[in-house]
């Protein structure tokens, strides 16, 4: 697992003299070795996520994208910006939505 970054670790930055020779190659084969875990973790995890989002869309027949699009909305946490965003949302559904003259475009 990867280790907390020390009062060290964090003040040596972009200002500091960066390693060298060995001190730099133990330091690129060290995060090698902890990346792998975590990629092989973030690719089970999107494969999880394909594999629901695929079952869902099948189940429902809702498109993802929409879905995506109303989660966000709903997660906003502020009441206020996330009426707004509905609001927002069902203007333009309104004003563009077939059959319908908009008063966006209207002359």
């Amino acid at each position: 697992m990867a280790e907390k970054l020390t009062d060290e670790a964090i003040e040596h930055g972009s200002n500091s003299e960066p390693l060298k020779g060995a001190e730099r190659a133990e330091a690129i084969k060290k995060l090698h070795a902890e990346m792998i875990p975590i990629e092989a973790r973030q690719a089970n995890l999107a494969e999880e996520r394909r594999q629901l989002r695929h079952t869902f869309k099948a189940a429902t027949g809702i498109a993802l994208a929409d879905f995506d699009a109303e989660r966000r909305v709903c997660m906003i946490e502020d009441d206020d910006e996330r009426k707004g965003k509905m609001a927002d949302r069902l203007a333009v559904y309104e004003a563009l939505r077939p059959g319908e003259q908009s008063e966006l475009f209207a002359e």
